[in-house]
C-alpha cells in the first residue's frame, strides 16, 4: 500500500497489510528471543509514523533523544550512532519517531476523544475526603455519631484513633480519582454530596469513617486528551496486530523454538 509524504494512512485498517514480513532467519531469531512481538509493533508503528511529513530533526530534538538515553550530550549521542553503526538520517528517523507517532495519531483519531471521553468521563472524576479508620466496629459507630452531633471534629477524631497514615495526612485525603478508590468507597461516595459524613464502611476488616468534602468532575484537560488518544492508539494497535499475526501464520514460514 503506497503512502503519500504529508497524508495520513488512506486505510489505518489497513496497515497491517503494508508491513514487510521479517526473511526465515530473521523470523526464527525474533521469535527463539522473544522479540517477535515487539518487531511487529515496531514496523505497524512505523507505518504510522511514516504516514505524514517526518518532524524536522534539529538540535533540540536531538538533546532531547540523548537525555532519553541518558547521555549527556551530543558528542555522546554521536558516539552512541558510531557504536550502533547507524546513519545520521536513521538516528534522526529514531529521535523524531515519538512526535511523528503523535502527529499521526492527532490526525488520526482527535476527533474521536470528546467522545470517548464522556463514555470514561466519570473514572476521571475526583473527590477530597476526611477520612479516619479504626478496627473495632463499636468504636466507628461511636465515632460516627459524635461526628454526626459535632461532638468531636475529624481532625480530633484521626488524631486519638486513626492509624500512622491517617495521622500524617491529618485524614485529608485527595484530591484523588474516584476510580482510584476502593469499589465500594467510590459507589458510596458517588451517591452522597460534599458535606455527607457516611456511616462506617466495612473495607478489608477495616471500619472507614468518611466525610465527603469536596467533588470535582472531570474536565477534559490536555493530560487526559493524551491519555484517551493513546488508548485509540493502542486500540488500533491491538487489532493491526491481531491481523498481521494471521498474515504471519499463513506465509508458511515455519517457526520453531531454536535460533536458526
Amino acid at each position: 500500500m503506497g503512502q503519500d509524504q504529508g497524508t495520513v494512512l488512506a486505510n489505518p485498517a489497513e496497515a497491517w497489510r503494508a508491513v514487510t514480513l521479517p526473511g526465515p532467519d530473521l523470523l526464527q531469531e525474533l521469535a527463539a528471543t522473544d522479540l517477535l512481538e515487539t518487531w511487529l509493533q515496531r514496523q505497524l508503528l512505523e507505518q504510522l509514523a511514516g504516514s505524514l511529513q517526518r518532524p524536522v530533526c534539529d538540535a533540540d530534538t536531538l538533546v532531547a533523544f540523548a537525555n532519553r538515553l541518558g547521555l549527556p550530550d551530543l558528542e555522546a549521542l554521536d558516539l552512541w550512532r558510531d557504536q550502533r553503526l547507524l546513519t545520521l538520517p536513521q538516528l534522526e528517523a529514531l529521535a523524531t519517531f515519538p512526535e511523528a507517532v503523535a502527529q499521526a495519531s492527532e490526525t488520526l483519531w482527535a476527533d474521536q476523544v470528546p467522545s470517548l471521553f464522556l463514555e470514561r468521563r466519570e473514572r476521571y472524576d475526583s473527590v477530597t475526603l476526611s477520612l479516619v479508620r479504626v478496627q473495632d466496629a463499636d468504636l466507628a459507630m461511636e465515632l460516627f455519631f459524635q461526628l454526626q452531633e459535632h461532638a468531636l471534629d475529624f481532625g480530633e477524631a484521626v488524631r486519638l484513633h486513626g492509624d500512622e497514615a491517617d495521622r500524617r495526612s491529618r485524614g485529608l485525603v485527595g484530591p484523588v480519582s474516584i476510580a482510584k478508590l476502593h469499589p465500594v468507597m467510590a459507589q458510596v461516595v458517588r451517591r452522597n454530596p460534599p458535606g455527607s459524613l457516611i456511616p462506617p464502611l466495612d473495607i478489608g476488616g477495616m471500619q472507614h469513617l468518611v466525610r465527603v468534602e469536596a467533588f470535582e468532575a472531570a474536565q477534559l484537560t490536555e493530560a487526559i486528551r493524551q491519555q484517551l488518544l493513546a488508548e485509540l492508539r493502542n486500540r488500533w494497535l491491538g487489532e493491526q496486530l491481531g491481523q498481521l499475526r494471521q498474515r504471519l501464520s499463513k506465509a508458511a514460514v515455519p517457526v520453531t523454538s531454536e535460533a536458526a
